[in-house]
C-alpha cells in the first residue's frame, strides 16, 4: 500500500521502547543511524506518534512557562505587597529544582554518583536520567508548592514590618510563625505522593511515578533550604542602603 502525505509518498516504520526505556534516547539513536540513510538517498526523515506529541507538548510547555513566569512575578508582587518580598521568593525556584533533579538521578536505574557528575567533567555519563513529559510537569508543580510556601513566609515579613518591627525581629519572628504551617504543608504533600513514588515500578504508574519522584525531591530541598536562604535574601534584599 502506498502512503501519501502533502503529495509526497510516504512510508512508515513503527517501533516500540523497550521496558527500562525512553522515548527521547530512542530517537535520538534511530536519529544518528537514520539520517546519514535519509540525506544518501533524498528521503526526509520525520519522527510521529509519541515522540512528535512529547515533542510538541515540551514546546508548549516552554512557551506557557515564560508567559507563567511573566505573570507569576506579578501575582507575588500584588500578593507579598512588594517587589522585594517577590524577587525574594523567587529564590526559592532553584532550592527546589536541586532536589527535583537529584530525585530523577537517584530514581534512574543504574544511574552512580560518577555518571552524575560526569558532565561536569566533560564526559559522557553511562547511564542517562530518564527525563520525561511527567518529569517536566512534576517540575511545574513544585515550583506551584515552593512558591506557595515563599508566600507565606514572604507575606508575614512583609506584613510585620508594616506594622513597624524592625527588620532583623521581624524576620526572626515571621519565620517562627510560619515554620509549623510551612511543614505542615509541605508533609501533607508528601504523604500523598509518597505511595505512587513507591509503586513506581507497577502498572499503571507510568506517567505519575517520575511525577511523584520529582515532587518529592524537590519539596525536601525547597522545604528546609527555604527556611534558611528566603530569609537571608530579604535581609539582604531590604537591607539599609547607607
Amino acid at each position: 500500500m502506498l502512503f501519501r502525505q502533502d503529495a509526497r509518498r510516504k512510508s512508515i516504520v513503527s517501533a516500540n521502547v523497550a521496558e527500562g526505556g525512553n522515548i527521547g534516547d530512542l530517537v535520538a539513536r534511530a536519529g544518528e543511524v537514520l539520517a546519514p540513510l535519509a540525506a544518501r538517498y533524498g528521503v526526509e526523515l520525520r519522527f510521529g506518534g509519541q515522540a512528535e506529541a512529547a515533542a510538541g507538548a515540551r514546546r508548549t510547555l516552554g512557551f506557557a512557562g515564560i508567559g507563567v513566569a511573566l505573570l507569576t512575578l506579578l501575582l507575588l508582587r500584588l500578593g507579598v505587597g512588594t517587589w522585594v518580598g517577590a524577587l525574594a521568593v523567587l529564590v526559592n525556584l532553584p532550592l527546589g529544582l536541586i532536589g527535583g533533579v537529584a530525585a530523577i538521578v537517584l530514581a534512574t536505574p543504574g544511574m552512580t554518583l560518577a555518571d552524575a557528575l560526569a558532565p561536569l567533567r566533560g564526559a559522557a555519563p553511562a547511564v542517562v536520567p530518564v527525563v520525561s513529559l511527567s518529569t517536566l510537569v512534576g517540575f511545574f508543580t513544585l515550583f506551584g508548592i515552593a512558591l506557595r510556601n515563599g508566600v507565606l513566609l514572604a507575606s508575614r515579613l512583609e506584613a510585620l514590618r508594616a506594622e513597624g518591627v524592625p527588620t532583623r525581629e521581624a524576620v526572626r519572628q515571621g519565620s517562627l510563625e510560619r515554620l509549623v504551617p510551612i511543614l505542615m504543608t509541605a508533609l501533607t504533600a508528601a504523604l500523598g505522593l509518597l505511595p505512587l513514588a513507591i509503586g513506581g515500578t507497577q502498572p499503571g504508574t507510568e506517567l505519575l511515578a517520575p511525577l511523584a519522584v520529582v515532587v518529592l525531591g524537590g519539596l525536601v530541598s525547597s522545604t528546609f533550604l527555604n527556611l534558611v536562604v528566603l530569609p537571608a535574601a530579604f535581609l539582604v534584599l531590604t537591607r539599609d542602603r547607607r
